[in-house]
């Protein structure tokens, strides 16, 4: 990828982060909010490594270090773009382990990792997946309406499903648009 366009991927994220984040009603420290925008722009360039499970246990056992740093930085920002960037395909990957899966591991890693923005990055985890959840389908809304108009019955189980297992206000948002009756949670910062 070019420089030029690894730019514009980031100024497209740092925008998209502020307006998501406004819209969640979600305070993020600039630190934090220039790790998730690298986190994002670095995602378009590079694959995630999964599973994530067997890392995770790795890590844990390295014990303290530059190291065991790394790689649990590695498994939360994958738990964190599979929970919140590709929420659709994770919940929709049946032979796989959903989002709250994720969203457990990905704080957790983050939660053992020392210092800022890691701090803020797991005591707001949850947040943050409605966050880029809400950017998700801002994006794709801006190129394709139907995502939020014209959700198959089985899409709309899915997302009921992932509603009820993990109160996503992002997903109360979808449900209500395709007519169900649901109360978004009250979810901490």
């Amino acid at each position: 990828m070019s420089e030029a366009r690894a730019e514009s991927l980031e100024l497209l994220f740092t925008g998209e982060l502020a307006q998501a984040l406004h819209e969640e009603r979600v305070e993020l420290s600039a630190p934090a909010q220039q790790y998730v925008v690298r986190l994002l722009s670095d995602v378009q360039r590079d694959h995630l490594r999964y599973p994530l499970a067997p890392r995770y246990l790795k890590a844990v056992q390295r014990g303290q270090g530059r190291v065991h740093d790394v790689a649990l930085r590695g498994v939360g920002d994958t738990a964190l773009m599979l929970s919140g960037w590709w929420w659709r395909w994770t919940e929709s990957n049946r032979h796989g382990p959903g989002v709250a899966y994720h969203v457990d591991l990905g704080w957790s890693a983050y939660r053992l990792i020392d210092g800022e923005p890691y701090d803020e990055l797991s005591e707001r985890f949850t947040r943050l997946v409605d966050v880029l959840a809400q950017m998700t389908v801002r994006v794709r809304e801006s190129g394709d309406r139907t995502l939020l108009t014209s959700l198959d019955d089985e899409t709309l189980y899915d997302l009921y499903d992932f509603y009820c297992r993990t109160s996503s206000r992002q997903a109360a948002r979808l449900l209500k648009k395709n007519g169900f009756d649901v109360q978004e949670a009250e979810t901490p910062q």
